[in-house]
C-alpha cells in the first residue's frame, strides 16, 4: 500500500478521502495548503499526491508546477481533484502540467479507489456485471452526476449573487477613497477568483498611476506597488482608448514579458482588466491576473469586473465631487471670515 497526501483546505474534504483511503490499507497525511504539502512532499516522499484546485495562498496548479520543478520529487504522482463546475478547466490543467488524472466532487468512493489504483499502477481482477445490471448502474450513475451538477452549479450561482450583493453594499458605504480601492480590489479578486489584483487611479495623461492598490495572495512572487508601477505601460499598451471596455488577455504560456511586462514580473496565464469609470469620465484600471483553478477568464469574470469598476467608478466621481464642495465651502468661510 502506498504512502498518499491529501492537500485541501477544506477538512471536510480532506476527512472523506483520508477515512475512505486508510480503510483500504493507505497511509495518510494532510495539507491545508501548497507550501505545508511542498514541505511534506519533501520530508516525507508520499507515492501520491491528491490536491484540490482552488486553495488560498498556492492553487493546485501552482503547487504542481513547482512540484515538477524540484529535480528530487519532481516524479511524483498527482490527482487533481475539483468541483464539478471546474471540470473541464481541471482537465486542461491537467494536460498543461503533465498529470493524467482528475477527480470531481462530490465523488463515488469506488471511482476514488479506481483513479488511486490506476495513477499507482495497482490492477485488480474484477469480474463483469450483467449486461442489464450494468447498463442499469451507469445509467443511475450518470443522472445522479447530471443532478448534482446542476445543484452544485445553482449553488454557485446563489453564492456569487449573494457575494456580489454584499460587496456592492461594503462599497457604496465606503467614504474613504483609500480605503475604496483597496476593498474594490479585495473583493473584486475574491469574486474573480483571481491570484492577485491591481487596481489603479491614473493622472490626466494616462501615463502614470496617481493611486495604486494591489491584492493578491501572500507569495514570495506577487507583484508589489513598485511592480505596479513598473507594470502600468505595458498595461496601458494593451488596452488602448478613450474609452476603453473589459478585455481578456491570454498568456498560456505565462511568459509576462511576451506582453511588454518587465522580464523579472511574476508570471501570469491570464489577465482581465476592466475600466473604472464613470458616464462622463475615465478614471483608471482594474487589472486582475491568472484565475485560480483555470487557464483564462471567462466571460462571467469579464461582465462582473465591468460591473463593479463601473459601480466603483461613480462612487469614486461622487467622492471627488464631495471633496471639491468640501474644499470650495471651507475657501468660503475663511473669505467670509477675512472680511468681517
Amino acid at each position: 500500500m502506498a504512502k498518499i497526501l491529501i492537500v485541501d483546505d477544506n477538512p471536510s474534504n480532506r476527512s472523506l478521502l483520508v477515512q475512505f483511503l486508510s480503510g483500504i490499507g493507505h497511509s495518510l497525511r494532510e495539507a491545508a495548503d501548497g507550501p505545508e504539502a511542498l514541505a511534506l512532499i519533501s520530508s516525507e516522499r508520499p507515492g501520491l499526491v491528491i490536491t484540490d484546485i482552488m486553495m488560498p495562498t498556492m492553487d493546485g496548479y501552482e503547487l504542481v508546477r513547482r512540484l515538477r520543478s524540484t529535480p528530487e520529487i519532481a516524479h511524483t504522482p498527482v490527482i487533481l481533484w475539483t468541483a464539478h463546475f471546474r471540470e473541464r478547466d481541471a482537465r486542461d490543467l491537467a494536460k498543461e502540467c503533465g498529470v493524467e488524472y482528475v477527480m470531481t466532487k462530490p465523488c463515488n468512493l469506488e471511482t476514488v479507489r479506481q483513479t488511486v489504483d490506476a495513477c499507482l499502477g495497482v490492477s485488480r481482477a474484477t469480474v463483469a456485471p450483467p449486461v442489464a445490471e450494468s447498463f442499469d448502474r451507469e445509467h443511475l450513475r450518470l443522472l445522479m452526476e447530471k443532478l448534482t451538477k446542476q445543484t452544485d452549479e445553482l449553488t454557485a450561482v446563489n453564492l456569487r449573487l449573494e457575494a456580489l450583493a454584499e460587496t456592492s453594499l461594503r462599497l457604496v458605504s465606503e467614504t474613504d477613497s483609500i480605503r475604496l480601492l483597496d476593498e474594490f480590489g479585495n473583493s473584486a479578486r475574491k469574486l474573480t477568483s483571481a491570484k492577485y489584483a491591481i487596481v489603479g487611479i491614473v493622472s490626466e495623461g494616462n501615463q502614470t498611476f496617481e493611486r495604486l492598490s494591489v491584492a493578491g495572495v501572500a507569495l514570495e512572487n506577487s507583484p508589489g506597488l513598485k511592480d505596479a508601477q513598473r507594470a502600468y505601460r505595458a498595461i496601458a499598451a494593451l488596452l488602448p482608448g478613450r474609452r476603453p471596455r473589459p478585455r481578456r488577455i491570454a498568456n498560456l504560456g505565462a511568459d509576462s514579458s511576451r506582453l511588454g511586462f518587465p522580464s523579472d514580473y511574476p508570471s501570469f496565464a491570464s489577465l482581465l482588466a476592466a475600466p473604472i469609470s464613470s458616464t462622463g469620465r475615465f478614471y483608471g484600471w482594474l487589472c486582475l491576473f491568472h484565475p485560480l483553478g483555470a487557464l483564462e477568464f471567462t466571460q462571467e469574470h469579464e461582465r462582473l469586473a465591468g460591473f463593479l469598476g463601473a459601480l466603483v467608478g461613480r462612487i469614486y466621481e461622487s467622492q471627488q465631487l464631495y471633496a471639491k464642495a468640501q474644499h470650495h465651502t471651507a475657501e468660503l468661510e475663511r473669505e467670509v471670515v477675512s472680511q468681517a
